[in-house]
């Protein structure tokens, strides 16, 4: 699989995600409003989960969970950053983190 792709679908995964802007109201939620996010967080996990590393599937469920969540932190960082430059800098170096730590080559 090449970097691109897996860089694509991380990115497709990410951009559908609700978690950086409503995660944070969803976690003040009701039980059913944050099943409903559970639900549409494991889908974005069934995507991911095929790309990581890892010797099984339960291995790479781990890691797309891992990853998907780093991307979160990364992202809301990056969008209290005042300067674009070292918001682009962090989502740059990021990408490339994730993709080298978690990602198959």
């Amino acid at each position: 699989m090449t970097r691109q792709r897996i860089v694509g679908a991380a990115s497709a995964a990410f951009r559908e995600c609700g978690l950086v802007g409503v995660g944070g109201e969803v976690a003040r939620g009701t039980r059913k409003q944050r099943r409903d996010f559970d639900r549409a967080e494991a889908r974005m996990l069934a995507g991911l989960a095929p790309l990581m590393q890892g010797k099984d599937a339960a291995v790479r469920q781990q890691r797309a969970a891992l990853l998907l969540a780093s991307m979160a932190g990364v992202l809301t960082t990056s969008r209290i950053l005042v300067d674009v430059y070292p918001s682009d800098a962090l989502l740059a170096g990021a990408r490339d983190f994730f993709v080298t730590s978690f990602c198959k080559s």
